[in-house]
């Protein structure tokens, strides 16, 4: 889990309420193998004025 809002997460819900949130969401994305992939695309627009 990375800082920031998590930290912010786990003070306000406790770490166990926490873990178990990332682990619901997570269950969409584990493959048979049991690893996990999450897609992400990037998109990058640049311009020159």
């Amino acid at each position: 889990m990375s800082a920031g809002v998590v930290a912010l997460a786990i003070n306000t819900s406790g770490e166990d309420a926490v873990q178990d949130t990332f682990a619901n969401a997570l269950t969409a994305f584990k493959q048979e193998d049991g690893s996990y992939m999450i897609g992400a695309t990037f998109r990058c627009f640049l311009a020159e004025a």
